[in-house]
């Protein structure tokens, strides 16, 4: 079954070519969504997290990067691991007792369901 994450956005079949089962696991923000989330007011930095986000504007604002150069924000931004909102992990939780089924670790945000043949998933690569 091919779905969609409605936290994520990923777009993955539940079951792979080769048979094997997938397990999706919403990666944390990126560094382009973190410095919107920032800017829009919709993430809110513990204080030390927010002193070096602070310390690097200011050093990129005296000290503009080269070209070939990522902003001092960025390489900031690039070490932090935060999870978004809603995020969904399907892998598998042990039950607590013998008579438990075993569960999904987070639900998160579900999932909608698509039409396979309409939406590719991400391409398996093999070497």
């Amino acid at each position: 079954m091919r779905v969609k994450c409605n936290a994520c956005g990923g777009v993955y079949d539940d079951v792979l070519p080769d048979g094997l089962q997938y397990f999706h696991r919403c990666p944390p923000l990126s560094v382009a969504e973190l410095k919107q989330a920032i800017s829009d007011g919709r993430l809110q930095l513990p204080p030390a997290h927010q002193a070096l986000v602070d310390a690097a504007t200011s050093y990129d604002a005296a000290n503009p990067p080269k070209p070939d150069q990522a902003p001092r924000l960025e390489q900031v931004l690039a070490t932090f691991v935060v999870e978004r909102k809603g995020a969904r992990n399907e892998n598998v939780v042990a039950p607590t007792a013998r008579d438990q089924p075993a569960a999904i670790a987070a639900e998160g945000a579900g999932v909608t369901t698509l039409d396979a043949s309409a939406t590719p998933a991400v391409p398996v690569l093999r070497g």
